[in-house]
């Protein structure tokens, strides 16, 4: 009797969850194109907001201070995302 028991919490647990986990993936809930509008249109807001402290120095001044030093490809990015928006 004891093997039976062990038998079917070894070998029924594993089964069990993977029921429940092919259950919940199956019932999940999907955006509406709405929902999705609302998302990417929030995620546009967020990138498009300037955060305090992050300014970089126009490429005049970093000259003026000597800061000639080879940028990363984040500057580069930076320095064109601030170009588009000027």
């Amino acid at each position: 009797m004891a093997d039976i028991l062990w038998f079917i919490a070894v070998a029924g647990g594993p089964v069990l969850l993977a029921v429940l986990f092919g259950y919940a993936l199956w019932n999940k809930r999907r955006l509406t194109p709405a929902e999705k509008a609302a998302r990417h249109d929030a995620i546009e807001q967020l990138y498009d907001e300037d955060v305090p402290g992050m300014e970089m120095p126009e490429p005049e001044e970093r000259h003026r201070r000597g800061d000639d030093e080879p940028r990363s490809p984040a500057d580069l990015a930076v320095s064109d995302h601030q170009a588009e928006r000027h």
